[in-house]
Parts: C-alpha cells; structure tokens; sequence
C-alpha cells in the first residue's frame, strides 16, 4: 500500500525504483496530512474506537469499512435526498469537510445537550 501512495507523490518514478527514502518520505507526508486535517475539521475526523474490533480481534475489511464511511458521508451531504448526490459529488472537497465537520460538532453538541 505504501509504495502505491508513494506512486502517486512520485509519478515519474516506477514502482519497482522507489528507494527506501522515498517510501519513508510517503509515510511521513501521509501521516502529517492526515495530522492536518484532523486540527482542521476536529469534530469530523476522529481517531477510531477501540470498539472497532470484537473480542477475538475481527475488524471488518478495510474496503468494507471505507464503503460504509463514504456512503454516510454522501447522506449526511444530501441530506438523504438522492436527487442532490452529483451537486455533492462534483463538490469542492475542502467544502464538503467543513460541511461534514459542522455537522458533526452539531451532533456532539445535541449529545451533550441530551446528557
């Protein structure tokens, strides 16, 4: 996976040439943007529950868990509303994050609020 997103930092370089420098570097550059945007929208990104696995450590794939995410984020755009989902498809990223982040401070909030 790591030479894959290093590919993409790296384009002219071919899988097979990438030195373990530049993976390192890939890592490095992954983990402080995700540091970034998780100060930018601190409500919406959140570090994972440890509830994310059961007792003899089944975690569902990844691919099934980022499925999942991407489909709850899409319905928190559109409000449910599916004639809405290509405005939120063709949507600015950095728009649709602080969207998401707003909303989800506002579940926070009602959640204390419920307390």
């Amino acid at each position: 996976m790591l030479s894959h997103l290093a590919t993409l930092l790296y384009p002219k370089v071919k899988s097979r040439h990438l030195t373990t420098p530049l993976l390192l570097n890939a890592f490095y550059w992954f983990s402080s943007l995700k540091h970034y945007f998780a100060r930018l929208f601190p409500h919406f990104l959140q570090p994972m529950s440890s509830s994310s696995e059961d007792l003899l450590g089944y975690a569902p794939p990844i691919g099934e868990v980022l499925w999942t995410a991407m489909n709850a984020q899409i319905r928190a755009l559109t409000g449910g509303d599916i004639t809405k989902e290509e405005a939120v498809l063709s949507m600015d990223t950095w728009r649709a994050l602080t969207e998401l982040d707003a909303k989800a401070k506002e579940v926070e909030d009602i959640k204390r609020q419920t307390k």
